[in-house]
């Protein structure tokens, strides 16, 4: 399989498809060509120019290409009969088979599969829908129709569509491929014994096909929600597909969840040669494939380090041995001011709150932190741009109202905490107290799992939180308790929701 997605030859016009072509048994395009559906068809059919023989060219429509004065539907209709005129594959909640090279036959699922908003559950989607109502671009610029433009409900209820269409026709396709007779008005026939299939959307099923450490996370709910959905559950479904491919997403993908290997292609900007990757046809899987999610290649899963593991980017730490100041590329050989090399490439700025002493953090980290968190905003939280702008005692108010209102951990702690430490990095002694309370409550369900560190010693690990068991028996209780608190410190007892 050849897999194309966004290129956006309407930005790039001197984009062209390598020559000659690599060796595949389909072209898969998971939108995202150019703005306009009959200018990314007319592209591509011209960029290909015959050369894929008889193989088949199978497009997805993504947002991009309904942006134009032509109504959704209207230019759906118009890009079906322009594809078959062109010798393309269109689909929309259709699906199509070709056979392989090696005979077996393979069907292509395909949907747009517009997003739910619900990435981070229900109650985020909804702050996301009102969100996306002020500042998502396929609202200001896809028609609905001639006198109304596109809005988060419309995608809401295409999303349902498209993924109940998708569940039935992976469903049909496996019971038919068994060898059982095509039910009546299946959604699809044609299917025969042994034949596989391929979901192609251009929106992501997971979160996971958005990188951890992309900027995005930290915006608005909804720019993160605009470009993936949660479908989990259909790729550990009993019709599960062997591969799922899409688009929409900054960096190149390749992970496997349930049954499903899942794989996205951008180019990226630069560079100007658009990145070819081929995967097997039907996206067969390796032992072990089978794990809830794992990464396919070390390279993706730790950006930015060579094949030695060394940093490949410069280190923005001034190295002790060099008294000018010097910046140096960051080797084994050289030892950096801190433990470890300041860009952290896979780390999280808002998560620093969760193993990092605030004297352990450096300006740049600061700056960058500061950066995230004053893009944010808490609607329901009318103190919080006090305390994104500095005020020690509102950052402390939101962080307390925040632990006392929330029962488990959400990326909303991240930003909050974030702030907090920034507070405790400026010199605020009461933000370290606070940030303790928190990796006490939340250090069982954060996602680097209950790493936590004691903000007096950076170095330390923290134990899981317990509670003490039955002081030993004295014959003078009062003196026994007085003796305990000066050997020890008290220990505050957590419990879900709150302390006590």
């Amino acid at each position: 399989m050849w897999i194309l997605s966004d290129l956006r030859v309407d930005l790039d016009p001197a984009f062209a498809l390598p020559d000659p072509l690599p060796s595949f048994d389909a072209i898969l395009v998971a939108g995202g060509i150019a703005a306009g559906l009959d200018a990314s068809l007319r592209w591509l059919a011209a960029a290909l120019d015959g050369r894929q023989g008889h193989r088949p060219v199978i497009f997805v429509p993504g947002n991009i290409e309904f942006w134009s004065d032509i109504p959704l539907v209207e230019a759906l209709a118009r890009g079906r009969a322009l594809a078959s005129e062109l010798g393309l594959h269109l689909l929309s909640d259709d699906a199509f088979r070709f056979e392989a090279s090696d005979g077996s036959g393979v069907f292509v699922v395909g949907a747009t599969m517009w997003t739910d908003w619900a990435l981070e559950g229900p109650f985020q989607g909804k702050l996301a829908r009102v969100h996306a109502r002020h500042g998502w671009p396929d609202g200001e610029r896809i028609m609905l129709r001639r006198d109304r433009l596109l809005s988060p409900l419309d995608v809401l209820a295409a999303h349902a569509r498209s993924r109940a269409y998708v569940e039935d026709a992976l469903a049909t396709i496996r019971y038919q491929a068994l060898g059982y007779a095509s039910p009546p008005k299946a959604p699809v026939t044609g299917v025969r014994r042994g034949d596989r299939a391929i979901v192609l959307t251009c929106h992501g099923p997971s979160r996971h096909s958005l990188p951890p450490d992309w900027p995005g996370w930290f915006q608005d709910g909804w720019v993160a929600a605009s470009l993936a959905s949660d479908l989990e559950d259909v790729m550990d479904a009993w019709g599960a597909p062997g591969l799922w491919v899409h688009g929409n997403v900054p960096k190149a993908v390749d992970y496997v969840i349930g049954r499903t290997r899942v794989v996205a292609n951008p180019p990226g900007r630069p560079p100007r040669r658009p990145a070819v990757q081929t995967v097997p046809c039907g996206g067969r899987l390796t032992s072990g494939a089978r794990d809830r999610v794992r990464p396919q290649t070390q390279s993706e899963s730790v950006s930015g380090l060579d094949a030695d593991g060394v940093c490949a980017e410069e280190c923005m730490d001034i190295h002790e041995h060099h008294p000018g100041g010097r910046r140096t590329p960051c080797r084994p050989d050289v030892a950096c001011r801190r433990a470890r090399c300041s860009r952290r490439v896979s780390d999280n700025v808002l998560a620093l709150w969760r193993s990092w002493n605030p004297i352990a953090i450096n300006g740049r980290e600061a700056g960058q932190l500061a950066q995230l968190i004053s893009a944010t905003e808490i609607l329901h939280e009318r103190r919080w741009r006090a305390a994104r702008d500095g005020d020690p005692a509102a950052s402390a108010a939101v962080a307390i109202d925040h632990l006392h209102r929330a029962r488990t951990w959400s990326p909303l702690t991240d930003v909050i905490m974030g702030n907090l430490i920034l507070r405790a990095w400026e010199g605020d002694a009461t933000a370290p107290v606070i940030i303790d309370l928190a990796l006490r409550m939340f250090g069982e369900q954060l996602p680097d799992g209950p790493v936590l560190t004691r903000h007096g010693d950076p170095g330390a690990r923290r134990p899981r939180p317990t509670t003490r068991g039955p002081s030993r028996r004295h014959h003078n209780e009062a003196a026994s308790s007085r003796r305990s608190q000066h050997r020890r410190p008290k220990l505050v007892r957590v419990r879900q929701g709150g302390c006590e």
